[in-house]
């Protein structure tokens, strides 16, 4: 598997497409490919993929100017296709997307953040294995918010994955 970065002018009809097909085969309720595209293309936005031989399997975009949670590193999107879940790959395409603004900015001294559908188990108990908690003043029906520090999930991950 390989991670990386992909630069927002690498970011084509072709590939915005490609990323999309990801999302909607994660098998949970995708934004709309209009939505999908906005979001890759925020100029304060990252997106990391995962790729096995040629073909993308995984994304993740995170906001590294959000105001939500009084001024976080933001993760909006985390999507595995269906085929490849309960192997890992979320944990390391966080692991990676982390490691790349601890090594490569000034914010890792941001809290980390995120939503998580309350149905969405797997996801939320990954997020508490990665030392997420539940953010205090954070009221949804739908949703739970998290947060955490950048040292502690790479720190989680890293031992996670020894």
């Amino acid at each position: 598997m390989k991670f990386k970065l992909i630069n927002k002018d690498e970011l084509s009809e072709e590939m915005i497409k490609m990323l999309y097909n990801i999302e909607e085969n994660s098998g949970g309720d995708p934004y709309s490919e209009d939505n999908f595209k906005q979001i890759l293309l925020h100029n304060t936005n990252l997106t990391f993929v995962c790729a096995d031989n040629n073909d993308y399997i995984g994304v993740l975009t995170l906001n590294i100017a959000s105001k939500k949670f009084g001024g976080s590193i933001y993760i909006i999107n985390i999507s595995i296709k269906k085929e490849f879940h309960r192997q890992g790959l979320a944990t390391k395409l966080i692991f990676e997307a982390l490691n790349y603004i601890n090594n490569n900015s000034d914010l890792n001294k941001k809290p980390i953040s995120l939503e998580v559908d309350k149905s969405n188990l797997p996801a939320y108990n990954l997020y508490l294995k990665l030392g997420f908690r539940l953010a205090d003043d954070y009221k949804d029906e739908d949703q739970y918010g998290m947060i955490s520090s950048l040292e502690k999930i790479l720190f989680n991950t890293t031992n996670k994955n020894n």
